[in-house]
């Protein structure tokens, strides 16, 4: 697993290639590494550190078999918000792992995700699937905007700029339950679960919390 990570400014690709350096260094703590965009050592866009034994999730939950997403349909009011990000950052990979539906039940979001074909092999050996973490990050930032109109605050899009820790249970199957909770306000971090297609939790992520530009 991962902790501490802490993001900078997103990374502005545009449609040109950017040289993105990254460095791994030992502490006392375990392995530290960074992320610098273009030679531009004095302000990486990215750093955290790994979690190496110790940690008190060494297990993942389950979920009931064949639980139905609870809650209020949001689907169609996420894929309008997917098109206004695709406007402002681009659309997602064509590998990202697919949304098919959304709901809310309160302070939780629940989500299913359909990894695409062909994403698997490419994946392979990796710990965190980036197709997964792709449409993760979109539903977060969803979940974002959804609390803060609830508040009446900005509408501006929100961001990742820090995750507590980011755990891997084990492999991610085709298909996939997220549930994502913020039982304590958004503002203060939420939680994010992945779970598999017969309910074991696959991947954790604690702490996670939002920022916007603008």
């Amino acid at each position: 697993g991962l902790k501490h990570m802490l993001w900078g400014p997103p990374v502005t690709i545009n449609g040109k290639p950017r040289d993105l350096t990254i460095s791994v260094m030992s502490d006392p703590e375990g392995l530290l590494y960074r992320i610098d965009a273009d030679g531009d050592d004095g302000q990486p866009c990215h750093f955290g550190s790994s979690l190496s034994g110790g940690s008190n999730e060494a297990e993942g939950t389950n979920l009931p078999a064949g639980q139905k997403l609870p809650g209020n349909d949001r689907t169609e009011a996420y894929r309008k918000f997917a098109e206004r990000c695709s406007i402002h950052s681009g659309p997602p990979s064509p590998e990202a792992a697919r949304v098919d539906r959304v709901v809310r039940d309160g302070e939780v979001l629940w989500a299913g995700l359909t990894s695409q074909p062909g994403s698997e092999a490419e994946t392979k050996g990796m710990v965190f699937d980036p197709y997964v973490l792709d449409a993760v990050w979109r539903l977060l930032a969803f979940a974002g905007t959804e609390y803060s109109n609830d508040a009446g605050t900005s509408d501006a899009l929100p961001f990742p700029v820090s995750v507590g820790t980011i755990i891997a249970f084990s492999p991610l199957s085709g298909q996939l339950t997220v549930k994502i909770t913020a039982q304590t306000g958004f503002s203060n971090g939420v939680t994010v679960k992945v779970y598999n297609a017969d309910g074991t939790e696959s991947l954790r992520l604690t702490g996670v919390r939002l920022t916007a530009l603008g």
